[in-house]
């Protein structure tokens, strides 16, 4: 395998119209890195998560 990096793109269609100057987030599951590993979530992605979803 080269060691030069890949970029791809990931486009995500919503199955609706979104609302104008709303933010939104989106979280896809399930994603690992090259050797199949699952990959973690950033703290940044968490600190969001935490703020809407309080444990």
């Amino acid at each position: 395998m080269s060691t030069e990096t890949i970029e791809k793109a990931l486009l995500i269609r919503p199955g609706y119209v979104l609302e104008y100057a709303t933010r939104y987030i989106v979280a896809i599951r399930g994603v690992v890195d090259e050797a199949g590993a699952p990959l973690e979530p950033t703290e940044v992605f968490r600190a969001l998560h935490a703020r809407r979803h309080p444990a």
